[in-house]
């Protein structure tokens, strides 16, 4: 964090801030706990970093309702020891871990292993306050489970990395926490017809999350040295029993400590290039042959991890320290790419050569459609400039 960086104590005060910068024209570079900031695109350099991380504490909370709301700058795992005495989660669970803010994960609408099972960050922000780029602020959604019909602000505003608008607060859907929760282990080379996996995935018993893991992840992980599969099977003690009792008529399983979800979640190095590629979830395993493969360049590790449940794979590789840019830990990444179809998420530099490296893509139509819903929102353009491009 800079010298010259605003930290908001109130919410008047983030308006006060946004309010004056609109008036000069001056952009600003919204930080939570500031953990990703190389995420996404690069914010204009000249942006002043506006830290709303002091928008915590606990606003209401109806563990009847099954509902809370919450200051956006309230860590995960603040959230989570919050809700537990009752017995409760809200299981956002992203990627990085619990000690990014709840404001962040939903800017970014990341995402995790439970969340096909569980509910993106999408289905599970229920209502938002945000300060727009005027300076207004603005209620969208609500407190409860059913809302008001009408333009949903809420979703528009999960995932567009705060461009629209400065998360001050969040009203959350939660969930009872399962009262049996066991991980399970398998090797991924006794499942080459994957037909064991389909039907894990679509049938009855369906564990909340079923990543497969690549060799180079799995050896973190103290997994062993080959790809291995990760069920988490929740839910009542009858439940979990079936679902281990079917797991183990197919073959070898293994429980493991359930805390390998934290480390794998954790897994993604401090300075990494990191992109994220998805097919239909009937195709996952299309995918999985080639992030099993050996990537090895030069002695550096290419994790990878793909949802069964989203057909989802990240891929990440370490920057080191010695070098000035992530060009060549893009380039050990590339040879998992199956397709142009490829999201960015972090340390792909442009000097690399975005289009070679990582399949980005634009749509013309798309980005006239975004500015003109971000002109509505920011028309002076003073909220995280560049960072959607």
């Amino acid at each position: 964090m800079t010298a010259d960086a605003i930290r908001c104590v109130t919410v008047d005060e983030v308006v006060d801030a946004v309010t004056e910068h609109a008036r000069r024209q001056a952009p600003l570079r919204v930080v939570g706990r500031g953990r990703w900031l190389d995420a996404g695109r690069a914010v204009r350099p000249d942006a002043t970093p506006l830290d709303v991380s002091a928008l915590g504490g606990v606003i209401q909370y109806t563990p009847g309702d099954l509902t809370c709301t919450v200051g956006a700058g309230m860590t995960l795992a603040e959230l989570d020891a919050l809700t537990a005495p009752h017995g409760q989660w809200c299981p956002l669970l992203p990627w990085g871990g619990d000690d990014g803010t709840v404001g962040a994960t939903l800017a970014t609408a990341t995402t995790g292993p439970c969340a096909d099972a569980l509910g993106l960050p999408r289905d599970l922000a229920l209502g938002l306050e945000l300060v727009d780029g005027r300076g207004s602020r603005l209620r969208a959604g609500g407190s409860v489970v059913k809302n008001v019909a009408g333009f949903d602000l809420v979703r528009l505003n999960v995932g567009a990395w705060g461009s629209l608008g400065v998360i001050t607060q969040a009203s959350l859907r939660l969930r009872a926490r399962p009262a049996t929760d066991v991980t399970f282990a398998l090797p991924f080379d006794q499942m080459n017809d994957v037909g064991r996996l389909e039907l894990l995935r679509t049938g009855p018993l369906t564990p909340i999350a079923i990543e497969l893991v690549n060799r180079a992840a799995a050896r973190a992980l103290d997994l062993g040295d080959t790809g291995v599969v990760l069920l988490r099977a929740a839910g009542n003690a009858a439940f979990v029993r079936a679902l281990e009792a079917a797991l183990r008529a197919g073959g070898a399983v293994t429980e493991v400590s359930g805390d390998v979800w934290t480390r794998l979640r954790t897994i993604e190095p401090a300075r990494a290039v990191t992109w994220r590629q998805s097919m239909l979830p009937a195709s996952w395993h299309q995918l999985a042959p080639a992030m099993l493969a050996s990537h090895e360049e030069a002695g550096r590790d290419v994790f990878a991890h793909l949802s069964v449940a989203r057909g989802v794979m990240r891929v990440m590789a370490a920057v080191r320290d010695d070098e000035s840019d992530g060009t060549l830990a893009a380039r050990a990444t590339a040879t998992l790419r199956l397709s142009m179809h490829h999201v960015p998420e972090r340390g792909v530099p442009d000097a690399a050569g975005i289009g070679e490296l990582t399949g980005a893509f634009r749509l013309a139509t798309t980005d006239a459609l975004a500015q003109r819903v971000r002109s509505a929102f920011d028309p002076a353009g003073v909220l995280n400039p560049g960072v959607l491009g």
